[in-house]
């Protein structure tokens, strides 16, 4: 209880933005504790307990558990927060996008006047909660870092090349700037560390990168990391083909309510595939999904959708990777899929 507790908190970018700080506070050698909620490069573990003075917290908002219905991120009690935007997930719990935003709204309560909370600042719910004024904390915006050619950042005569694309991941980078600048960390140090930041787990992650084609698996699920995923990849390699899949793995994303959510998600792309598995939907006792009815809510006119594994390795390997990039996207596994052990050659 005696720590500088520091919340990671929002719809999406929790991960990276927590892995971001815990990976420039390593380089700088500064004594900290972590909970993060995917694996991190250079950490041998999600949790680190110990009695260093600071600890990063990645801040869910779901429930604490069936019983303990507040969200996760109310029991860490922060001292300085980052909430990274507001987008309506977890329909099964939070059946209103309003219901959703209050949330958020116990987490700003909660906040101390002692307290700092960092937001983004081109968020329009965001900041319409924002300006609700319903917390003591001060409240600082933020935006993105801003990148020169080549996603170069340069601070006097100094240069730091970036290896992370997307300008979702320059939102969450600027936010990670801001806890570590309260932290008493240089610009220079900062953008030093990020230099060397290749991203957390299954976050835009590389399977395969060669001259002329790519493959990536991001954790995208939700309507909106799905559309800033899809973005990313696309304005990064403008001249290539993407084929973006998707597997509608969690109970919103099969939620009839909340498909429609997804359109225009896949705009960038230039082939969508959209995957679900039937025995998904009976093992969470939901309705059949119809594929003419995903067709036209998700609006795209090259929509491929598969229910059977064999049926997307089958197309997955009759593709011609020549100028193409692979994305898959996904919280789940699709069934199971591995692109050496099925035979998809890229």
């Amino acid at each position: 209880k005696d720590k500088q507790r520091i919340v990671i908190a929002g719809s999406h970018g929790k991960t990276t933005t927590s892995a971001m700080i815990a990976h420039a506070l390593e380089s700088c050698d500064k004594d900290f504790d972590y909970v993060v909620g995917a694996q991190l490069p250079g950490f041998d573990r999600m949790v680190k307990l110990t009695d260093a003075p600071i600890i990063i917290i990645e801040g869910d908002e779901y429930l604490s558990s069936a019983i303990d219905r507040r969200p996760k991120m109310l029991l860490y009690k922060a001292t300085t927060a980052v909430i990274t935007g507001i987008a309506w997930d977890h329909i099964n719990v939070f059946p209103t996008y309003e219901g959703y935003v209050d949330q958020f709204r116990q987490f700003l309560k909660e906040m101390s006047a002692e307290g700092k909370v960092f937001y983004y600042g081109q968020d329009s719910g965001l900041k319409k909660l924002i300006n609700e004024k319903n917390t003591k904390s001060r409240c600082i915006p933020y935006n993105e870092v801003e990148l020169g050619e080549d996603r170069s950042i340069s601070l006097g005569t100094a240069n730091y090349n970036m290896q992370l694309i997307g300008s979702h991941n320059y939102q969450n980078m600027k936010a990670a700037q801001r806890i570590c600048n309260d932290l008493g960390m240089s610009g220079k140090q900062f953008f030093r560390a990020m230099s060397s930041f290749i991203g957390a787990d299954k976050r835009l992650e590389f399977i395969k990168n060669k001259k002329d084609r790519a493959v990536l698996i991001d954790y995208a699920h939700a309507p909106s990391k799905v559309e800033a995923t899809v973005k990313a990849v696309k304005m990064h390699w403008t001249k290539r083909t993407l084929i973006a899949v998707l597997e509608l793995h969690t109970f919103s994303s099969l939620n009839k309510e909340f498909i429609p959510h997804y359109r225009h998600a896949f705009d960038p792309a230039d082939v969508a595939v959209l995957y679900y598995s039937p025995q998904t939907l009976k093992m969470k006792n939901m309705p059949d999904i119809s594929y003419e009815w995903l067709a036209q809510q998700i609006a795209h006119p090259k929509l491929k959708i598969f229910t059977e594994k064999d049926e997307l390795v089958k197309y997955l390997s009759g593709v011609n990777y020549k100028n193409t990039n692979l994305l898959m996207m996904t919280s789940g596994t699709f069934d199971g899929f591995n692109l050496s052990k099925d035979g998809v050659k890229v």
